[in-house]
């Protein structure tokens, strides 16, 4: 059994898939399998795969239901301890990627490493690094570098990738795995791929909405709250408190909690919370902690109309 399968997506981008193609066949270390899953595409795409099938473990070219579609389709066909999604357009970033990355492929459930984003002429634009040390706040707020992201195979086959999402199908795997039940993280300082820019994903609109509905659907007010308190009380800066005060006014302010929960939730950060802020922040809140809700309400009114 190989450590890793490589997986490339495509559809009708001829130029960019060959950019993909000769950066794997590229590698020095050639112990991986390599999918190719291609939409039925009528630009060359098929023609250029044929043209290389003799590298590639398994193709197809057929019309499919959308990218995440396509994505699990490969992953049925894979057969490596991990998987990777360099899909048409992006490059490994060097000719060690594989040399170097497979001895590492043990042990974690994610293993994370780093990527340059390029232009439409490949040219650096920046390095996007995925985190040191996984923090569930981290998904709430945003994301993994996916197309860096080596993923045991055995989870995907398990729980394939929501294809009624448009956009943010791999966030929200790695959302229900790392968040929500807890799979292990490593992050290694390897740049991994060249992520070319454009592309549905980066309609951040649609994206923004999409993954808020995600959010929602898994994690009350309560538990997104209570992640977020303890990322920015681990953090520790003047900036952080204020962030934790802000969370405890939205919360009231938005009517998430009765009297009791909001206590509940809150009261353990009650030193920071009332002690941090603006004045208005600090009454405010000790008003909350200390059951006082009629005098919050009226601090919050007067503040709301002077708005």
């Amino acid at each position: 059994m190989k450590k890793l399968s490589i997986i490339t997506i495509n559809y009708n981008n001829c130029f960019g898939l060959s950019k993909t193609i000769n950066s794997v066949i590229a590698q020095t270390c050639k112990d991986f399998e390599w999918i190719v899953i291609d939409g039925g595409s009528t630009d060359g795409s098929k023609e250029l795969i044929e043209q290389y099938q003799g590298y590639i473990t398994y193709w197809c070219s057929e019309s499919d239901e959308g990218v995440f579609n396509a994505m699990n389709k490969g992953v049925k066909q894979a057969n490596g301890e991990y998987c990777l999604f360099l899909n048409s357009g992006d490059r490994l970033h060097s000719a060690n990627v594989v040399q170097e990355v497979v001895p590492l492929l043990h042990g974690y459930d994610y293993i994370c490493g780093d990527e340059c984003v390029v232009d439409h002429q490949y040219k650096q634009v920046k390095v996007r690094k995925n985190p040191e040390i996984f923090d569930k706040y981290h998904l709430l707020i945003g994301c993994l570098w996916h197309q860096s992201s080596f993923i045991r195979t055995s989870l995907l086959k398990k729980r394939p990738y929501d294809e009624t999402l448009r956009i943010v199908g791999d966030w929200e795997t790695s959302f229900y795995y790392l968040v929500l039940k807890n799979k292990t993280y490593i992050h290694i300082p390897i740049l991994i791929s060249d992520f070319i820019v454009g592309g549905v994903s980066t309609d951040l609109i649609y994206a923004g909405e999409e993954s808020r509905s995600v959010i929602d659907k898994y994690l009350s007010h309560h538990e997104q709250d209570i992640i977020a308190l303890a990322h920015f009380e681990k953090k520790g800066t003047n900036i952080d408190r204020r962030q934790m005060a802000e969370i405890a006014y939205t919360a009231f302010a938005n009517g998430y909690y009765s009297q009791q929960e909001y206590i509940d939730i809150f009261a353990p950060y009650r030193k920071v919370l009332i002690g941090n802020s603006t004045f208005y922040h600090r009454f405010f809140n000790l008003m909350c902690l200390t059951g006082n809700m009629n005098i919050a309400k009226f601090i919050y009114k007067c503040v709301s109309h002077n708005n």
